[in-house]
This record gives structure tokens, C-alpha cells and sequence, in this order.
């Protein structure tokens, strides 16, 4: 990972030593203060507070959508399980493509993920068809528990990461909280989830552009 061992710093020539003046540090990390002023901060907390709305409106309005597409109460309690079983695995798997590929390109194959489940849920009429939206369900949370914690560390270093990834946590949990509501208000107004699902689109098309906007900010000098 390029780091030092515990108590030893490089120098500018390239070898480790114990304190001094003369050092230069690896790692830049950035206060919460300092991460407000970038505009990758806010366009991360964008991409962390979607993925969390989706899900979240999913989960509540899960069992009425495939009991309008005709499958009985079951197949979302299957669903729910195979995403959860899908995740866990999952999860070790996003570990291993984070460290290999940029946050916010993982952040795009979220949001890419996120798309194509909107569109395909209108379409899961059969148990098949459910099994494999549980499978993708599970394989967009599981890169989604990691892409998007380990964001914040990448971007603005791992000293002050608790209070930033503090804010991060409260958009998530914003982000949960509003969730089901556009679901339960487009059933209401058009009498069906065809038209809600489709519409949803548009938050992960915003997430993609945040994430393309996200670039690790660097200091002025």
C-alpha cells in the first residue's frame, strides 16, 4: 500500500526514520473543515445518500410491487433472504475490487447496478425471474457496503475519518428515511409502480454524474 510501519516516517530521500523535522508524510489527510470546501465532498455525499434511498424504497414497497406483477407474498420473502445471502459473500469480493480499482468508478458500477434493477423489477413476473433480481440485488449491496464507506478514507485520508464518514453515515440514514416515499406517493397518484420505478431512474443517472465529478481533491499551495 506504499505505507510505513507504526512510528516511522519517510523522508524526502525515500528512507524510514524516526520523527523528525524533515519528513514528508504519505498519507494527506483532510479535516472535516477542510472536506466541506471541496466539491468532492458534496458530490460524495450524493452518491453515499442514493444508493441507501433506493434500497430502503425497495425493501418497504417490495411485497405490493410483486404482488402486482402477480407473484405471491413468498417471492419477496425469498428475495429478501437470496439478497442478504448474495451480500454477505459479496461483500469480501467489493473488498478486493476496491483496492484495485478507483472509488468512483465503483460508484458508477453502483449506480449502473441501481438502473438496471429499477427497469428490471417492472419486469420480474416469474419465481425465475425473482431469484436472479435477488442475486443482483445482493451483488449491488455488497459492493455498495464497501464502495461506499471506504470512500471517504480514499479521498480525504484516515485521521479525521471518523467525523467525515460521521456526516456520510447521516446522509445514508437521510437518504434511508425518504427512501419509500416516492414509491408510496407514484402507487397513489398512478395506481401502480410501472411508472415511480422508471421515474427513480433519474437518482442513480445523478449518481453517476456526482461520481464522475468526484475527483481526490488536491491542496492549493
Amino acid at each position: 500500500m506504499g505505507l510505513s510501519p507504526d512510528g516511522l516516517r519517510r523522508n524526502i530521500g525515500g528512507n524510514e526514520e524516526d520523527g523528525g523535522d524533515d519528513i514528508h508524510v504519505l498519507e494527506d489527510s483532510w479535516t472535516l473543515k477542510e472536506a466541506t470546501r471541496t466539491l468532492s465532498f458534496w458530490t460524495l455525499l450524493i452518491c453515499v445518500g442514493i444508493p441507501s434511498m433506493i434500497n430502503t424504497g425497495i425493501t418497504f414497497h417490495i411485497v405490493s410491487i410483486f404482488k402486482e406483477n402477480g407473484l405471491e407474498m413468498g417471492a419477496s420473502a425469498m428475495v429478501l433472504s437470496l439478497m442478504a445471502m448474495v451480500g454477505i459473500p459479496m461483500s469480501f469480493v467489493s473488498g478486493l475490487i476496491t483496492d484495485r480499482i478507483r472509488t468512483n468508478y465503483i460508484l458508477v458500477m453502483i449506480f449502473v447496478i441501481e438502473i438496471i434493477l429499477l427497469l428490471f423489477l417492472n419486469n420480474v413476473t416469474t419465481y425465475a425471474l425473482a431469484i436472479l433480481f435477488g442475486v443482483i440485488w445482493g451483488m449491488s449491496n455488497g459492493l455498495e457496503r464497501i464502495g461506499t464507506n471506504v470512500v471517504w478514507s480514499n479521498y480525504f485520508g484516515r485521521r479525521y475519518v471518523g467525523s467525515i464518514n460521521g456526516v456520510g453515515s447521516t446522509m445514508v440514514v437521510i437518504g434511508s428515511s425518504l427512501g419509500p416515499l416516492p414509491f408510496g406517493l407514484g402507487y397513489d397518484m398512478f395506481g401502480s409502480y410501472t411508472f415511480i420505478l422508471t421515474l427513480m431512474v433519474i437518482f442513480p443517472v445523478i449518481g453517476i454524474i456526482s461520481a464522475l465529478l468526484s475527483k481526490k481533491p488536491q491542496r492549493r499551495l
